[in-house]
């Protein structure tokens, strides 16, 4: 095992009986080339709880330019330097200064006050995603716009994304930004087809197991216009004011201490895991795609992508080599992306996009592991570019991290190795499914009225609520009764009421069954 005392490193982790870390020690570069221990982090937690009380840095350099715990905060193991809500959300946090944080009934941070610096205020639709952000520093606000994968600030695109990383405005014209992952999606280079600037390389980033970035070693700017901020497990940083927090979707990451700030929504499908811990405590193997359950390509998930690998291949006949032909095809160049491919209006998603796309976690997990075989399989056939199932050109970067996952999931299988994350998340067993069915089947059929109370409606396209009742104006929903199911209810419910005051006015109510 390689020693912290040479290498860049976490060290000396240590957990309670609920994962909560007690210890962790970490080492950086100081003074050009000096390695030192720049984290001896201790934490303490209120009692009998799972939420943190103040963490003490035994190590501390308040100068310190590494993006580590750096706070002075206080060195005394009974004051409380952190503080919650009834819902368990941080509230206020006196390392950062941060003085308030205010949540919608989401549970996601509406506004964050930071004593000396600022405000911090998010905007975000009736299902989570957020809209926008507004960052108000000096008596000079910064408006930051999020419409799908374009990104605006001050109402001037910035970039918008692609598979493969980004396009962003040049003068009258875009250019290509590329991200290179490594196995968990960390974006570990930024490289441009900008030819304009002297380097191709616009960043180089290296991490330390939870998050927290190297930057001693790591970041190498070319132009800070051209600053990436989707970084970790290629979530957005929340650097504004000093936040420097991870926004996953469902919560917000503090890769400083490795701990959310929010509680678990799925609480209990972790029961012994305490509900602010990352990863399962180990963030080499397992990732958090949205902040709502880690999950791991391995086990289960495997199998059973390969199962589906197969029967596909036997439909579409994947991996057969083509006998006939034009030799010239084969050195045909690769096409770039049409900038038209990614506008709202003109790209429709097919399956494996949609999949890819997908909310479900269990869906991204299916798709990334079948991609990664899919992309592999194209090393081994004649063609000259290789593409992703969900679109797009796999580039070098990609297909290397395909065949090491490709590779790691044919262990696992062969190893008999089931992912516990997986394996806990494996609620849609064959009877379960059943009994869904067999519940919206029988869902208020005594209650439908031809042209007036009307069961999975259909009217508007693009959605189709369970039932809706015209005359009361009513709609309603039918999901399992779980934590997980029921928040996606109620999203589609908000989602399902302003379409039809929209299409068909007035003020229509909403209601969500359960089973």
């Amino acid at each position: 095992m390689r020693k912290c005392e040479r290498f860049l490193c976490s060290r000396h982790l240590s957990y309670d009986h609920n994962g909560n870390i007690l210890t962790m020690n970490q080492y950086g570069l100081k003074s050009g080339s000096t390695l030192a221990l720049i984290d001896q982090l201790t934490y303490h937690y209120n009692t009998s709880s799972n939420q943190l009380k103040n963490v003490v840095d035994a190590s501390n350099d308040a100068s310190t330019t590494l993006g580590d715990f750096h706070y002075t905060g206080t060195k005394a193991a009974s004051a409380t330097d952190y503080t919650y809500d009834a819902n368990g959300n941080l509230i206020s946090d006196a390392n950062k200064k941060i003085s308030g944080i205010v949540y919608n009934i989401l549970n996601l941070p509406q506004r964050i006050t930071l004593t000396g610096k600022g405000t911090i205020s998010y905007i975000y639709d009736a299902a989570g995603n957020k809209l926008q952000k507004k960052t108000l520093q000096g008596g000079v606000t910064t408006t930051t716009t999020y419409l799908e994968s374009s990104i605006y600030q001050n109402d001037t695109l910035q970039f918008f994304g692609t598979p493969q990383g980004r396009v962003r405005p040049v003068g009258s014209s875009f250019v290509y930004d590329y991200y290179l992952k490594d196995h968990l999606g960390n974006t570990r280079m930024v490289i441009t087809d900008d030819y304009n600037i002297a380097s191709p390389i616009l960043e180089v980033n290296s991490y330390y197991p939870f998050g927290l970035e190297q930057k001693a070693i790591g970041v190498t700017q070319v132009l800070a216009s051209k600053h990436n901020k989707y970084k970790y497990n290629g979530k957005e940083l929340q650097e504004d004011l000093g936040l420097d927090q991870y926004d996953y979707g469902a919560r917000f990451y503090d890769p400083q201490i490795a701990r959310w700030h929010i509680a678990d929504p799925l609480a209990e499908k972790g029961r012994r895991w305490s509900p602010y811990n990352y990863a399962a405590d180990n963030p080499l193997r397992f990732i958090d795609p949205d902040g709502m359950e880690s999950v791991t390509y391995s086990g289960a998930a495997a199998v059973n992508a390969f199962k589906q690998l197969k029967q596909m291949a036997d439909v579409e006949g994947w991996g057969k080599e083509k006998k006939d032909g034009d030799d010239d095809d084969k050195k045909k160049k690769r096409p770039k992306y049409h900038i038209r491919e990614y506008t709202l209006s003109e790209h429709h998603p097919g399956f494996w996009e949609r999949l890819k796309n997908s909310k479900n976690i269990v869906a991204r997990v299916f798709y990334s592991t079948i991609d990664d075989i899919y992309v592999t399989g194209q090393l081994f056939i004649d063609r000259s570019s290789k593409q992703h199932l969900g679109g797009g050109w796999a580039t070098p970067n990609d297909a290397t991290r395909a065949l090491v996952g490709t590779v790691s999931t044919g262990l696992a299988i062969a190893g008999g190795e089931v992912g516990e994350g997986i394996k806990e998340g494996e609620e849609f067993t064959k009877s379960s499914l059943k009994l869904g069915q067999q519940m919206h089947k029988e869902y208020k059929v005594e209650d439908v009225v031809e042209g007036i109370a009307v069961k999975e409606y259909r009217g508007i396209p693009g959605i189709r609520p369970d039932f809706v009742n015209f005359s009361t104006k009513t709609i309603y929903e039918l999901k399992p009764n779980n934590p997980r199911a029921i928040k996606q209810g109620y999203k589609q419910l908000a989602k399902y009421k302003g379409i039809f005051e929209k299409q068909l006015g007035g003020t229509w109510k909403t209601v969500l069954d359960t089973y």
